[in-house]
């Protein structure tokens, strides 16, 4: 089995469904192939079986990524009997996160902090950046942002929050893999909208 780029194997296992039983497996070439071998019931011809692949991590971004591919060898011998191009792409989507706001303040044009208490579902990792979007309306009061708990810095590097060239949001960056189910509070100094209405504050993980 051949995983696109971006997909890997972390010690996988086979299990052939229709038996009930398992089969040895071995991981190949930067972890995207592995080698199901030594099934304990032959694989007819005339028969449609179905193979789990246990141990499959997807990639850490979202996007569009290309087919997957099985071969079939004869014995241990690297001649292919059957090659099957699993038709792509593959959409892998983006993991949810989850936003707390306590702000100090909620008036028209006032002077305020909001504190966000960022919950990623999945890891960020080392070298990508979080880019908290901010609607239009809103105006910065600081070039910076706070960190309420600090993050660790990723090696050679320093963790910083500050606004996007754009001045569109903030962007932290320079900090360590981010586990899964693990919270970012932040505190963002800014004057509110004019207008009263519903804002929505958007936030990324990009790299």
């Amino acid at each position: 089995f051949s995983l696109p780029e971006g997909f890997s194997f972390v010690e996988p296992t086979c299990f052939h469904k229709n038996s009930g039983s398992y089969a040895t497996a071995e991981v190949l070439f930067n972890n995207r192939y592995v080698i199901c071998k030594s099934f304990q019931y032959a694989l007819g011809t005339s028969t449609q079986h179905m193979v789990d692949i246990i141990g499959v991590t997807n990639p850490n971004r979202a996007g569009y990524f290309e087919p997957f591919v099985i071969e079939t060898y004869s014995g241990l011998t690297p001649k292919v009997i059957e090659q099957i191009t699993v038709p792509g792409p593959y959409e892998v989507l983006p993991g949810s996160i989850s936003i707390i706001r306590n702000s100090a303040g909620i008036l028209r044009t006032q002077n305020t902090t909001h504190q966000l208490d960022i919950i990623f579902e999945n890891s960020i990792p080392t070298g990508d950046q979080i880019w908290i979007k901010i609607p239009a309306g809103f105006r910065y009061r600081a070039a910076n942002c706070t960190l309420l708990r600090p993050l660790t810095a990723a090696p050679d590097s320093s963790v910083s929050c500050g606004l996007a060239t754009n001045q569109t949001g903030y962007i932290i960056q320079g900090f360590q893999e981010i586990p899964a189910k693990s919270s970012v509070s932040v505190e963002l100094e800014v004057e509110n909208p004019p207008k009263s209405t519903d804002y929505i504050i958007q936030v990324f993980s990009f790299s």
